[in-house]
């Protein structure tokens, strides 16, 4: 989508800003509707996010965002 593109251009050009080499920039970005929360299980009560929960509910998405830059 349009409002992707312009986040990941936006990122990339803050990256470039600062240095970072083409391997260092993101590829890739997706948005998720659902906030991470403590209810949801994705966050701890210390507000740090819940790894190993975070992977397993979005592990599709995320092997679909690697598929996409290595294709």
């Amino acid at each position: 989508t349009k409002l992707k593109q312009t986040v990941l251009e936006d990122m990339n050009r803050e990256g470039k800003r600062r240095g970072l080499m083409s391997y260092e920039q993101v590829k890739a970005i997706e948005f998720i509707k659902e906030p991470f929360t403590i209810e949801n299980g994705l966050l701890t009560p210390t507000f740090k996010a819940r790894r190993y929960a975070v992977e397993k509910k979005y592990k599709e998405l995320f092997q679909n965002i690697y598929k996409s830059v290595n294709a």
